[in-house]
């Protein structure tokens, strides 16, 4: 029980932590005092206060702390200047702190003193003389009130700091956000530039070849056209004086010994009849030679399939001779190309697409030949659709490069024998046009010794826009020979004929060229 006198304040640093805070308000001494005992014999600290003055003083003080007000609805003034009594004290309470918890007491009950307390906030009413039995549950009720009221206002501060937390990073999301969309399209960008670049550096090396492939037939046409225009003037000429001759035997003066002798001297000094047998010559030449610059042509437009759609039925034997003929000019010096085209049946997909594969992978076993060496290509049906192989007996891949050959911009050498080395993007290509194909790639590798590309394809599987399969996979292969492999097992079913049996395949054919 608080024994301070009315009006001193008491030494709140003293309240106990933990303790629910009760503020007895009565003009009577007894009552606060006994309220005072029966409330902190349960636990509760008490402040009490004999006036309305008092009472808002001790409210001050407490501030928030107060979870219980009890509050004597006609408190005397101790002065004729101070005329709060319990509904004045109650309206600037509920005013100032309209959460605290009011228990109103009185021995003058009247149901409009209840009417106007409840009205003013109160959360109960009880009558004098004071019932323990019946206070406490009011008491701990308006405390639990309290403290619920209390729990509430500090989750909503925290929702509230939360919410402006999450604002913020809301906002520092959606600038980072920002950014990494601009990055991803500066990487885009790049990304294009650079494949472009590969794209350009492998064309530089096809045009090189099909420079010096049109250059030899071209350049003997053009020689042979100097000779027969040379050819023409003398023909012209013998020609002209024997149309001289000619029109003097239709006047009636045929030439003389003398300009017979002239003819003849004159054809003689042309060598009339070598020119007409070399015009034969000259012309089968040229005919030759146009005819080669037209193969070469068409080769290129079976490369490019620029007047093609970008989805038909696609002979990929057809494409790969295609580029192979291409090719010839930079591979023949030190290359042997040996060929095991064997018949296929058609696929569905992009021919020039397909044609790129080819030639990356042409160009990267050319490049991993140094000096002389062979490049195999073999063909042939499988239960699911067509299978190509590309071997070189190049220097091979180490084993800590072969799980990365089919990444971006990965690359170990520089381009050998003057061919360009690209930058890095010639498999990563093959390798996404293989998955655009729903097909699979797989490097088989034994350093020093050379490297085994197989590419598996559907009949039927290309996807213009399909995204790249789940990341390839490494596995270690017999003694040295490592293998890597890309994209997702085709599953077409094998070519049937109309009748639903299988189509019946021709048997492959080998041959041996030397460019």
């Amino acid at each position: 029980m608080t024994n301070e006198v009315p009006g001193q304040d008491p030494d709140l640093a003293q309240q106990p932590n933990g303790r629910a805070c009760v503020l007895v308000v009565d003009d009577e001494l007894f009552i606060c005092e006994t309220l005072a005992d029966v409330l902190e014999d349960v636990g509760y600290y008490v402040e009490t206060a004999r006036d309305g003055a008092e009472a808002l003083d001790r409210l001050d003080d407490l501030g928030d702390r107060t979870d219980c007000v009890i509050l004597d609805i006609r408190l005397a003034p101790p002065t004729k200047t101070d005329q709060l009594d319990g509904i004045g004290v109650l309206g600037i309470l509920k005013e100032r702190y309209p959460d605290a918890g009011v228990i109103i007491i009185t021995a003058y009950a009247s149901v409009e003193n209840a009417v106007a307390a409840l009205n003013l906030g109160a959360d109960a009413y009880l009558q004098k003389p004071i019932n323990p039995e019946e206070l406490l549950p009011l008491v701990n009720k308006t405390v639990e009130r309290r403290k619920l009221v209390r729990e509430k206002a500090r989750l909503e501060a925290q929702a509230q700091e939360q919410n402006r937390y999450l604002l913020t990073k809301n906002r520092e999301l959606a600038e980072a956000n920002r950014q990494l969309q601009e990055t991803l399209h500066r990487l885009n960008e790049t990304q294009a530039q650079l494949i472009q670049s590969e794209k350009l550096a492998s064309l530089g090396q096809l045009v090189a070849g099909v420079a010096h492939e049109l250059n030899n037939p071209i350049s003997f046409v053009y020689s042979n056209m100097a000779r027969l225009l040379e050819y023409v003037e003398h023909i012209l000429h013998v020609f002209t004086r024997y149309r001289e001759a000619l029109d003097g035997l239709r006047r009636g003066q045929p030439p003389g010994e003398g300009g017979l002798q002239e003819l003849a001297e004159l054809e003689a000094a042309t060598d009339i009849d070598f020119i007409l047998k070399d015009l034969q010559a000259l012309a089968r030449e040229s005919r030759e030679g146009a005819e080669r610059v037209q193969a070469v042509v068409l080769d290129l437009r079976n490369f490019s399939r620029v007047d093609e759609g970008e989805v038909q039925d696609v002979d990929l034997v057809s494409g790969i001779e295609s580029t192979l003929a291409l090719l010839r000019p930079e591979l023949k010096h030190r290359i042997t190309l040996e060929l095991d085209l064997g018949p296929l049946p058609h696929i569905r997909g992009n021919a020039a697409q397909l044609n790129q594969v080819v030639m990356n992978l042409l160009m990267n076993a050319a490049q991993a030949i140094e000096g002389e060496g062979t490049i195999r290509l073999a063909t042939q049906p499988t239960a699911a659709g067509v299978r190509l192989t590309v071997s070189d007996t190049g220097r091979g891949i180490a084993p800590e490069h072969l799980n990365r050959i089919f990444d971006p911009f990965f690359t170990t050498r520089r381009g050998h024998q003057g061919m360009a080395g690209g930058v890095g993007l010639g498999l990563s290509i093959a390798h996404a046009i293989v998955q655009r194909h729903a097909g699979t790639i797989e490097a088989e590798s034994t350093p020093g010794e050379g490297t085994t590309f197989t590419i598996d394809l559907p009949l039927a599987g290309y996807r213009p826009n399909r995204l790249g399969a789940p990341g390839p996979t490494v596995r270690q292969a017999h003694g040295p020979e490592q293998r890597r492999r890309a994209g997702t097992p085709p599953h077409s079913p094998p070519p049937t004929t109309a009748s639903g049996s299988e189509e019946p395949q021709e048997q492959p054919h080998d041959k041996e060229v030397t460019p």
